[in-house]
């Protein structure tokens, strides 16, 4: 029970950390289109957030994924008398 809770904490942890990498990448891309930086720099901040955002999504979905599976495997384990 406590390894799930750990994981399950992790596994938020993470996908706050995705997300928030993704809102920055929008956010500098918002920025660099509305000052026009893109012809000074060279990274693509519309891909870069683009592609962290389906990173975190796919971190989320597998994060509930595998928390819905340790709550149901920990119900079939140990069933409520």
């Amino acid at each position: 029970m406590k390894r799930r809770k750990i994981l399950i904490t992790v596994g938020a942890l993470l996908c706050i950390f995705a997300w928030a990498s993704a809102g920055w990448a929008w956010m500098t891309h918002l920025e660099w289109k509305r000052t026009g930086a893109y012809a000074r720099n060279s990274l693509p901040m519309n891909q870069v957030a683009r592609d962290g955002a389906v990173g975190a999504a796919c971190l989320s979905a597998v994060t509930i994924g595998l928390s819905i599976w340790t709550s149901r495997r920990d119900t079939s384990e140990n069933p409520k008398r």
